[in-house]
C-alpha cells in the first residue's frame, strides 16, 4: 500500500482539506485564531484542529459521526468509497466557514483524479479558485 504524504493524510474522509481550512491554519496562527473565536462567540483555545486523520481527539469535531462510519465502521478511506454516498452524515455542519458543498466537490474530484493529483491541484490554487475565481459557464476553460 503507498504511504501517504502530509498532506494527503490532511484530508479528512468527509473531503474536507484541513490543510486549506481555517480552523486547522488557526492552530498556528494567533491572529486567525482570534478572529475566529470572536466569530463563534468561543475561547481562543477552543480554536484549534490537527485534522481528524491525524488525532481525531484533537480535531475540531472529535466525535464526528462522518469519520466515525466511514473509518472506523465501514474500514473505508473516504466517504465517495460507500454504497450510500452521499448520505446524511455527509450534510454540512452548523456555522462552518466553508460553503455547504466543499466536500462535495472535493470527494467527487478526488475520486475522479486520485488523492496525490487532488492535492497537487490544491497545492496549485484550485481551493483559492474556488472561492476567489470567476464564474466559469459551461463550455468555457477555468481561469
Amino acid at each position: 500500500m503507498k504511504q501517504e504524504t502530509n498532506e494527503e493524510s490532511l484530508v479528512a474522509p468527509c473531503g474536507l482539506d484541513c490543510a486549506r481550512c481555517p480552523i486547522y491554519l488557526a492552530t498556528t496562527d494567533r491572529v486567525l485564531a482570534e478572529r475566529i473565536a470572536q466569530s463563534e462567540g468561543r475561547p481562543v483555545g477552543e480554536i484549534h484542529c490537527v485534522g481528524c486523520r491525524v488525532d481525531l481527539s484533537q480535531s475540531w469535531v472529535p466525535n464526528c459521526a462522518t469519520y466515525e462510519c466511514c473509518v472506523n465502521q465501514k474500514g473505508l478511506g473516504f466517504c465517495y468509497e460507500c454504497e450510500d454516498f452521499p448520505c446524511p452524515k455527509i450534510a454540512p455542519f452548523r456555522n462552518s466557514p466553508l460553503p455547504h458543498n466543499i466536500k462535495l466537490y472535493n470527494l467527487l474530484r478526488i475520486q475522479k483524479v486520485g488523492l496525490s493529483k487532488w492535492v497537487k491541484e490544491e497545492a496549485e490554487g484550485a481551493y483559492h479558485r474556488y472561492f476567489k475565481g470567476k464564474l466559469v459557464r459551461p463550455g468555457e476553460e477555468p481561469q
